[in-house]
C-alpha cells in the first residue's frame, strides 16, 4: 500500500488526492481537445460546460454530454490508480491466481479490513480495465449512436451495471437487503437509464433512414 505517494518539505502529498486530481486533469484535457477538434471551443462553450459542472442551467441548446463520453472513463480511470494503491480492502477473498494480497501492517492501518488475511479480488483493476476499454472504444469509434448525448448515457448505463455486480466482490458493507450503499445509490440511476434506452428503442430513432429508390 502506498498512501503516501510523496513528501516534499512540509508538504505532503497523498496518493489517493494526487490520482485524482490527474484523472480530472487528464478528463478536461480529453473534453476541450474534442471541442477544439469539432471547432466549437469558445466562450459559449466554456459557459455551458462550467454550468454543467456546477449542476446544470436552463436556456442552453447545445447537448455538450457526448464530448464528456471518453473524458470521464479516462479520468475514472486515472482515479482508480489512486484508490489502488491507497485503499483497503480491494475486495472480497477469491481463490483464483490474480488475488492480490497485502502486508498485515498495511491492513492494520485500516479501522476495516475484512478479507486481508488472504488472497482478495482486485476490484480497482477490474474497473480501470472497463474504463480504458470504453475509453478507447469510444476515441476510436466517436459517437456510438446517433443521438446527441446518448453516447454518454450508454457508457454510463454500461458502468452503472458493471459497478453494481462489482460491488459483490468489492468488499464494501451491505447497508439493507444484501446490497450496499452504491448499489442502492445505482437502482434509480440504471433503471432511469435503462428505461430511456428501451423508449429510444421503441421510437425507432435510431434505425437508420431507408434509401431513396432509383427513378426509372
Amino acid at each position: 500500500m502506498l498512501p503516501v505517494l510523496a513528501r516534499l518539505g512540509p508538504v505532503t502529498i497523498g496518493t489517493h488526492d494526487f490520482f485524482t486530481i490527474l484523472g480530472l486533469l487528464a478528463g478536461f484535457g480529453t473534453y476541450y481537445r474534442a471541442l477544439r477538434r469539432d471547432g466549437i471551443l469558445g466562450g459559449p462553450i466554456a459557459t455551458i460546460s462550467v454550468a454543467a459542472i456546477l449542476g446544470g442551467a436552463l436556456g442552453y441548446t447545445l447537448s455538450t454530454g457526448d464530448y464528456y463520453a471518453a473524458a470521464i472513463p479516462l479520468a475514472l480511470a486515472i482515479g482508480r490508480v489512486g484508490c489502488f494503491l491507497s485503499e483497503l480492502p480491494l475486495g472480497t477473498p477469491t481463490s483464483p491466481p490474480w488475488g492480490m494480497t497485502v502486508s498485515p501492517e498495511a491492513a492494520a492501518a485500516f479501522p476495516r479490513c475484512p478479507g486481508c488475511g488472504g488472497p482478495m479480488h482486485p476490484s480497482m483493476l477490474y474497473e480501470i480495465g472497463f474504463h480504458l476499454g470504453a475509453f478507447a472504444l469510444i476515441t476510436t469509434r466517436g459517437p456510438l449512436l446517433p443521438v446527441r448525448g446518448d453516447t454518454l448515457k450508454a457508457y454510463l448505463l454500461a458502468y452503472g451495471a458493471f459497478r453494481f455486480g462489482i460491488e459483490f466482490i468489492r468488499g464494501n458493507e451491505v447497508q439493507w437487503l444484501g446490497l450496499t450503499g452504491p448499489q442502492l445509490v445505482l437502482i434509480p440511476l440504471v433503471a432511469w437509464l435503462a428505461i430511456h434506452f428501451v423508449r429510444q428503442l421503441r421510437s425507432g430513432i435510431y434505425q437508420m433512414p431507408q434509401p431513396i429508390p432509383a427513378v426509372a
